[in-house]
């Protein structure tokens, strides 16, 4: 689902007919994506993400 509200909102920006939101069902406030690190849960701004590669055991 992360790619499917990254997607809508770039499209929402960049291309017409939109916008389409997302909604909570239980509340009914508005979702969207967001950066945060698992390890801390604090938020990261794009700046402050690098790619790792990762070794796989096989």
């Amino acid at each position: 689902m992360p790619a499917i509200i990254a997607l809508t909102e770039w499209g929402d920006k960049w291309v017409s007919p939109g916008p389409v939101e997302f909604m909570h069902k239980e509340c009914g406030g508005h979702v969207r994506l967001c950066l945060c690190c698992t390890k801390c849960n604090g938020p990261v701004a794009v700046e402050q993400v690098e790619a790792a590669k990762v070794d796989q055991a096989t």
